[in-house]
């Protein structure tokens, strides 16, 4: 199964499965692949990185995923494949706004990339909307109690957000 999509400025697509390139299902078997524009095949970028969910194209050219499995959003690199945890504690759910290391999520799902180059994160369990710098400091943007609140950040409820996606002029859906 697809899970996520996210074009490079180029046009190439990455894809994010939960099977590896076998077919075979775990809690590790998500892969990351390339579609070249035109193309009509992919190529594996990356193997056993859990269960990618959100998926973005960072300026630099790096690859950002949630894991939601194991609570971590991790960075990848399209030309070798190497993946590199940014924010979290793999297999340590929780919540924690703080640097890298100390940074908990649980089921991270959705993700954005905002102009300034934060991370957006749909934090499904935690209920709220999460940013993350790429030096890996996680705070809150909003949400927390479970519910359905519009309004200003601050008071604003989500119950198991997961998807996101950021217009051209900041607004955050």
């Amino acid at each position: 199964l697809f899970r996520s999509l996210a074009f490079a400025p180029d046009g190439t697509l990455f894809v994010s499965t939960d099977n590896d390139p076998d077919g075979g299902h775990s809690q590790s078997s998500g892969s990351i692949w390339r579609v070249a524009p035109g193309g009509r095949s992919a190529t594996l970028v990356a193997r056993a990185i859990g269960r990618p969910r959100g998926l973005v194209v960072l300026p630099d050219r790096r690859l950002a995923a949630t894991d939601y499995i194991h609570h971590v959003i991790e960075l990848i690199a399209p030309s070798t494949g190497g993946v590199t945890l940014l924010a979290g504690a793999w297999d340590q759910p929780g919540f924690v706004d703080g640097d890298a290391a100390s940074a908990r999520f649980s089921a991270p799902y959705g993700l954005a990339l905002r102009s300034d180059g934060a991370l957006v994160v749909a934090d499904y369990d935690n209920h709220r909307i999460r940013l993350v710098t790429l030096d890996g400091t996680a705070s809150t943007l909003a949400g927390g109690a479970s519910g359905f609140h519009d309004g200003v950040l601050a008071r604003a409820r989500f119950a198991n957000p997961q998807g996101l996606a950021i217009a051209s002029n900041g607004d955050l859906f």
